[in-house]
């Protein structure tokens, strides 16, 4: 199974509630799991999960690990959107690849640092 990695810093500007938004694209399926500092706080996809506020998470890593199924008979294409908001303000980070076969999984790890 081919692998994407993706890491990045998320800045964090003030003390305001921080959500991550996980979705798989290409109208592919999958799912996974989020991670602070090594504890699970939900899964993937997943819409507006709440991670906290700005001084909860500052110097925090967050891990989302998903696997994504090529169920689309159209595409190969695969795809992962990480979307960070904190009132209003928006980070979105993506990744993508292509499967090798029809039917194959791929797997998405992204690590964000926050700061």
């Amino acid at each position: 199974m081919k692998l994407v990695t993706l890491e990045a810093d998320v800045h964090l500007e003030k003390d305001g509630a921080v959500t991550i938004t996980v979705m798989i694209g290409e109208g592919q399926i999958g799912g996974g799991v989020v991670k602070i500092d090594g504890k699970q706080i939900g899964v993937t996809p997943v819409s507006k999960l709440s991670l906290g506020t700005e001084s909860d998470l500052k110097g925090k890593t967050i891990l989302i690990k998903t696997i994504v199924a090529d169920e689309n008979p159209e595409t190969n294409k695969t795809s992962v959107t990480y979307g960070f908001d904190q009132d209003g303000k928006q980070q979105q980070f993506v990744s993508k690849a292509e499967v090798d076969h029809d039917k194959d999984t791929i797997g998405y790890w992204a690590k964000f640092k926050l700061s």
